[in-house]
């Protein structure tokens, strides 16, 4: 996954992606939609997209992140299945409609 380089941005490594999603297997994140605030590269909705999920949405402020999830999701080919809003996550909470 590309993602931009931001002093502030922490990666999730694919280590903790892949136990935040066996934690989450018996949720089964198939059929669902999902919402990845501080996206950075978008890996945690991709992934979940690749694991079924429906759609996710991303919210992340930085310009750059946001061009590195599109390009994350054309790589992907996730395109379809996602939208990418270059806010803040508190203004997010209240202007995008669930249900997650």
């Amino acid at each position: 996954m590309r993602g931009a380089t931001i002093p502030e941005a922490r990666p999730t490594s694919e280590l903790v992606r892949g136990a935040i999603f066996n934690i989450l297997g018996p949720l089964e994140v198939a059929q669902t939609r999902v919402l990845d605030l501080y996206a950075g590269s978008g890996s945690l909705g991709i992934e979940a997209l690749s694991r079924g999920a429906t759609e996710a949405d991303f919210v992340e402020r930085h310009p750059r992140q946001c061009a590195a999830i599109k390009e994350n999701l054309a790589t992907t080919g996730f395109t379809d299945k996602a939208r990418v809003y270059r806010m803040d996550v508190q203004a997010s909470l209240s202007a995008l409609e669930g249900p997650y």
